[in-house]
């Protein structure tokens, strides 16, 4: 996570607050909120870590996506990409990408690029349109951590760590954002499949991790790309927890409404 989230960062924390509707001046403070965010998201976040966000605790690093996407959902949106969205930003590092995508657009318009246009467009129309909602693919994430020879073991599982459960946050948000697009029926089935999917994703993600990381050392490639996917999935379980509570809630609703 990058330091030019700055202001966004600072305007969720600012939202945090207003939703908890009380002070951060104490640790018991972080203690209820931590506990007011478990039980509004049924995702676990240690009040040391809500400590460091809101700088109780000094820290000179940034919140995790993860910590951002539950500190998000606790305000009432999918996640971090959402909450980014609905208030006309971008997350991470992508408006600044998406700024200088656009001068290189603007500097090679030409007769070539509409040439190229016509060409892409006649591709896409000679293909089949899929209308199916559960084609639609989770977000994009970033390239996975490097790391020199020098770099610990335990610093390499860290930051791997972080980098796929991030990952797998993303992936679960870019479901939830769809829900409102979608009927419970068709809501439901689409997050079974994608959670199913996101799984396997993230099981081969933190295979390849930690095969490129520990190198030739095969007990420690399967030992941590173990304990990775197994945090990954704790982060994902409530996904499929949400969906299925809801289908489950919609189910009995309509027998008690059954004459």
């Amino acid at each position: 996570m990058k330091e030019d989230n700055t202001d966004q960062i600072k305007r969720l924390k600012e939202e945090v607050i207003m939703t908890f509707g009380g002070s951060l001046d104490s640790p018991i403070d972080y203690e209820a909120l931590a506990e007011a965010i478990k039980g509004k998201t049924k995702l676990p976040v240690s009040a040391t870590t809500l400590k460091r966000v809101f700088g109780y605790i000094k820290s000179s690093n940034a919140p995790s996506g993860a910590t951002l996407g539950i500190l998000a959902r606790y305000c009432g949106y999918a996640g971090w990409a959402d909450w980014c969205a609905k208030h006309g930003l971008e997350a991470g590092n992508k408006k600044r990408e998406k700024a200088n995508a656009g001068k290189m657009r603007i500097a090679v318009i030409s007769a070539a690029s509409l040439l190229i246009a016509a060409v892409a467009l006649t591709l896409i129309l000679s293909k089949p349109q899929v209308s199916n909602k559960t084609e639609e693919q989770p977000a994009a994430i970033s390239m996975p951590p490097a790391f020199e020879e020098t770099d610990s073991e335990i610093l390499r599982y860290q930051e791997l760590l972080k980098y796929c459960t991030d990952a797998a946050a993303v992936k679960c948000d870019s479901v939830r954002s769809r829900r409102d697009r979608m009927t419970m029926d068709e809501y439901y089935r689409f997050a079974m499949q994608e959670y199913s999917r996101i799984l396997n994703d993230i099981r081969s993600l933190s295979e390849q991790c930690t095969e490129d990381a520990f190198k030739g050392n095969d007990t420690l490639q399967r030992m941590y790309a173990a304990q990775i996917f197994s945090a990954c999935r704790e982060v994902c379980l409530p996904l499929w927890l949400e969906a299925h509570t809801e289908y489950q809630d919609s189910l009995q609703a309509s027998i008690k409404s059954y004459p």
